[in-house]
Parts: structure tokens; C-alpha cells; sequence
């Protein structure tokens, strides 16, 4: 079987090498082991990325006019009016200019390879997809990563002009819609714009089980690395630093739990246009020498820091069901995350296995910090359900790769 994928980022979301979620990797890399064909065409001007080959996928990289990138123009931290203009403008050029050269060259290379499946990566790439399956006679797949709770706006009609491009793939006839379960309700929302429900695989991510290292080698490592003293906690969030993922939320708690006690640092792994504005907070409330913000860092790294931490915060205002959460959970970790989709409660159990916050009480996290700083007992009571809850209730990564990659097989068998 052949594979064409169309996407608008490399491999990984970041489009660094082994940095950002493995969501996108592992189906292909899945792929590849079970002797497919997978080639792989995406815009970028990252040298990092260069060459033919990535671990068995066939990389197509081309460049878009003007030098535009998508992690340049949207990676830039901040939030000012200029920024936002900067965004606006630079953001609608390297979409019309992706729809043009993505079929250009998506055409050039499935003319040579001829796919059995053209597999659109994320809404932007859907039309590009649709026109190359139709003119390569190929079977057409597209995958959604959910995460904007866009089901919750989808009723009305300005919203749907407003975000006619990504909505617009939902129109398309894809032979099957994957979306992730990541409580978004994202597979709802294709339905309701008129995808049959048979089309649609609405699945969880998968989870890498060994990246549980509970040895203590791994805490000190870690807090060496940052400077810090083998007794103090660590309050851990991972997440991209920008709209609905509400980093800004623990960090305007942090100056009323290091007020009552010393002992705890927080770390902030990942980047985004927020950055800028969460660290200047951090300066005038003059708890910046206790938060560390790490940027982007390789999946390694942030496994390490993962199980090096004691607490791990989520406070998404729709997806936190997400790659994090799933391996916070694997890692045994004490989560506090929101109460506030479906996909939480069937996994986690309040005071249980997670502390859940509901959204009108967030005024207590504060409070529910430095009771799980304090309380060691109840922390390792909370860790230990989270683990147990992840083998019990959570697919491996293997497992989620062979579901896809049955999928695709079962479309041209």
C-alpha cells in the first residue's frame, strides 16, 4: 500500500524533529514497519529537516513564496495589537499559498509514487487532499486533531463563515474522518455540518507505556539540570502557550501558593504567542526565579522532566483529554485538571486518581496546590490511582497505530 500524505507542519507538530506530540509520527512510523509505502509532503524552510528519508518516511519538503512558514509567523511570543495584524496578514498569505503549491507539488510527486491513499493531515490540507485523490484515483482520508472546541460555536452562522476553511473539509467526501477523542466533540460537530456517523473514527491517542521511569535518579537529574534543590516540588504544565489552552490560569496562581510556602517551583514546557506576556507577569509579581519556562524541547526531555514532577496541571478550557494528560496519567502523576467534558469523567475519578476542579471554582487552585504540596500521603494515594486508571482504561500507542493503519488497509482491500 501507498501513502501520500499532505500537511501543512514536518512530522512532528512542532516541526522539529522529534519535539511536540507523537500523534502524527507514530500511524506512519506504524506504517513503515509493516512494509508501506509512506511519503510525506509538507512547506518548510527548517534545516533541520533535509534529506529523503525520516526513520523510513519519504520526505517531500518545499518552500512557499516569501519565505512564509507557519511556525515562524504563529511561534513569534506575544500579544499585541501589531502582533495579532502580523498574525492576520502573514497567516491568510501562507494559507492561499499552501492550497497552490500543496496540489503543485503534491500532483508532482503522486504522479511518480501513485498512492493508494491520499491522507490529509489537519483541515487546511483537506481541499489540497480531495483534489489529489481525485485526480491520482486514490482513496481520500481526512485527520483531525480536535483540540479547539469548535463544536461548542458550530451552531452559528457567523462562526461558520468566519471559519469557513477549516469547516469546509467536513464537506468533502472523505472515504473516513479520524478525529481525536480528546473531549472536544469534534466527531459531533462533522455530523451536525453532515458527516455520516459510519465515516467517522473518533479515537482516543494512544499512550507509550515506558515512559514510566518512577527512579529517583530521574528527580535529581532533573532538578540538577534547573538548579534546584532535591527536596523541592515540581508543579508541571505542558501545553502550547496560546488561546484555549489557559496556561495564564495556573500562572496567576502560582504567587499566592509561593507566598505560603518555598519549597515548589513551577515548569512550563512549551511555546507560543502567550510567552512573552506569561513571563512578564511572572517578573511583577516577582515570581520569576520559580518559574521556568523551557520552550520547546525534545520528547525525551520532557518525559524526564514528566516523571521528575510531583504535580501536573491541565486547565484547557475544552481539550485536556489529550497526548498530555494520557501520559501525565502513565507516568503516575497527581493530576489537576477540569471538570469539564465527558472524556475526563469516564477516565478520572475526583479525589481518586485526579483532582477536579470545576470551572466556576477555579478560585481554589491556589488552595488545592499547597494542600498536594503539603500532602505527601495524599499525593502518592492520587499518583498511584493515575497509573492504574492509564493501564487499565488506555490504549498503547501500538495498539491506536494498528487500528489506523487496519483502517487504511481495509479502504483498498
Amino acid at each position: 500500500m501507498k501513502i501520500l500524505y499532505v500537511s501543512n507542519t514536518f512530522v512532528w507538530n512542532t516541526g522539529l524533529k522529534s519535539k511536540g506530540a507523537p500523534s502524527r509520527y507514530v500511524p506512519m512510523q506504524r506504517l513503515v514497519e509493516r512494509d508501506h509505502e509512506v511519503h510525506f509532503c509538507f512547506p518548510s524552510l527548517n534545516p533541520e529537516i533535509h534529506g529523503a528519508d525520516y526513520e523510513g518516511i519519504h520526505l517531500h519538503p518545499f518552500r512557499l513564496p516569501l519565505g512564509l512558514d507557519y511556525h515562524k509567523i504563529f511561534g513569534v511570543s506575544g500579544d499585541t495589537f501589531l502582533l495579532k495584524l502580523r498574525h492576520k496578514v502573514l497567516g491568510n498569505l501562507e494559507w492561499f499559498f499552501y492550497q497552490i503549491w500543496g496540489v503543485l507539488y503534491g500532483f508532482k510527486i503522486g504522479r511518480k509514487m501513485k498512492p493508494d491513499i491520499v491522507y490529509a493531515e489537519t483541515e487546511k490540507a483537506a481541499f489540497i487532499g480531495y483534489l489529489l485523490s481525485k485526480c491520482l484515483n486514490a482513496k481520500f482520508i481526512v485527520r483531525s486533531y480536535a483540540g479547539t472546541g469548535d463544536y461548542y460555536k458550530s451552531d452559528s452562522i457567523i462562526w461558520r463563515i468566519k471559519n469557513i476553511r477549516n469547516i469546509g473539509a467536513y464537506w468533502l467526501p472523505a472515504d473516513r474522518f479520524i478525529i481525536a477523542r480528546d473531549g472536544t466533540n469534534m466527531n459531533l460537530m462533522a455530523e451536525r455540518l453532515g458527516v455520516p456517523s459510519g465515516r467517522i473514527a473518533h479515537w482516543r491517542n494512544g499512550v507509550d507505556f515506558d515512559i514510566y521511569n518512577p527512579d529517583g535518579d530521574i528527580r535529581r537529574k532533573v532538578r540538577a539540570r534547573f538548579g534546584l534543590n532535591e527536596d523541592v516540588k515540581i508543579i508541571l504544565s505542558i501545553a502550547r502557550l496560546h488561546g484555549i489552552k489557559r496556561v495564564d490560569r495556573l500562572i496567576f496562581a502560582l504567587p499566592e501558593v509561593f507566598a505560603h510556602e518555598s519549597k515548589s517551583v513551577c515548569i512550563v514546557v512549551g511555546d507560543g504567542r502567550q510567552r512573552q506576556y506569561l513571563q512578564d507577569y511572572c517578573k511583577e509579581r516577582q515570581i520569576d526565579k520559580r518559574v521556568i519556562f523551557t520552550g520547546l524541547i525534545d520528547h525525551q526531555s520532557v518525559m524526564d522532566i514528566l516523571n521528575a514532577a510531583d504535580i501536573f496541571v491541565a486547565l484547557a478550557d475544552y481539550s485536556n483529554c489529550g497526548n498530555n494528560l494520557w501520559e501525565a496519567m502513565a507516568c503516575g502523576k497527581c493530576i489537576v485538571t477540569l471538570n469539564n467534558c465527558q472524556e475526563i469523567t469516564q477516565i478520572l475519578q475526583p479525589n481518586v486518581n485526579a483532582v477536579l476542579l470545576p470551572e466556576d471554582k477555579l478560585a481554589k487552585l491556589p488552595e488545592v496546590l499547597l494542600e498536594l504540596i503539603s500532602d505527601d500521603e495524599r499525593r502518592m494515594k492520587i499518583e498511584h490511582k493515575a497509573r492504574e486508571a492509564a493501564l487499565n482504561s488506555l490504549e498503547t500507542w501500538q495498539q491506536r497505530a494498528d487500528r489506523e493503519v487496519g483502517l487504511l488497509e481495509s479502504l483498498i482491500n
